[in-house]
């Protein structure tokens, strides 16, 4: 598993989501030691980042290849921007497919955005994200007794018309 943490180009540390620890780069003055991209002194500005010294445009984000110049996260010892990050470390809705960012579900064995965990068979959300399952599939509270009277009514009247009733 990744070892995730995540960062900010400010002196301010907070928390961030998924349990990973802000980091705080700053910029530093007069500063003549390597950049740990591009080996060279550094001049009069330098960013503290990871435990490293860094160029300020060369602090770049391991995904897009862009400076990184507010908040990152760091994942493998690699840095990446916000979008990045979410592009490859936060998972997809089961829906709609779109990146899980905020609140989420986790409903058979899948993430969900709580609009698209829906009833399989009336399409509405399901509330608190409770569901009964048949077949797999999740259903609310009324179409769950809908189906199963359904089945037991077809079960009775095959019963019925095959003479094993």
């Amino acid at each position: 598993m990744a070892s995730r943490t995540a960062g900010t180009l400010s002196a301010q540390t907070r928390g961030e989501a998924a349990g990973s620890k802000s980091m705080a780069p700053k910029y530093l003055s007069d500063d003549r030691r390597h950049c740990a991209l591009c080996n060279s002194s550094l001049g009069e500005e330098a960013i503290v980042a990871m435990n490293r010294l860094w160029h300020p445009d060369h602090f770049l984000c391991n995904g897009c290849k862009k400076p990184i110049r507010q908040t990152f996260q760091a994942a493998d010892n690699h840095a990446y921007c916000v979008h990045c990050f979410s592009e490859r470390f936060n998972p997809k809705c089961a829906g709609c497919g779109e990146i899980l960012i905020d609140t989420c579900l986790l409903a058979l064995d899948k993430h969900w955005h709580p609009r698209c965990f829906t009833c399989t068979c009336c399409h509405r959300p399901l509330p608190n994200g409770e569901y009964y399952l048949v077949d797999d599939k999740p259903y609310d509270i009324d179409c769950h007794w809908e189906k199963r009277l359904n089945k037991r009514t077809q079960v009775a009247q095959e019963r019925n018309q095959f003479g094993d009733f």
